[in-house]
């Protein structure tokens, strides 16, 4: 598990595993989930 912080844009990005974003879904105003092919 991997978290980041972007203080210039106010953004957290949490990985939570490996692999790649085949799908992305905003489930809020400015909430966005990436998904992969499982």
């Amino acid at each position: 598990m991997v978290f980041q912080y972007y203080p210039d844009t106010d953004m957290l990005y949490i990985k939570l595993a490996d692999g790649i974003s085949t799908e992305s879904e905003e489930v809020a105003s400015g909430i966005v989930l990436d998904f992969d092919e499982h």
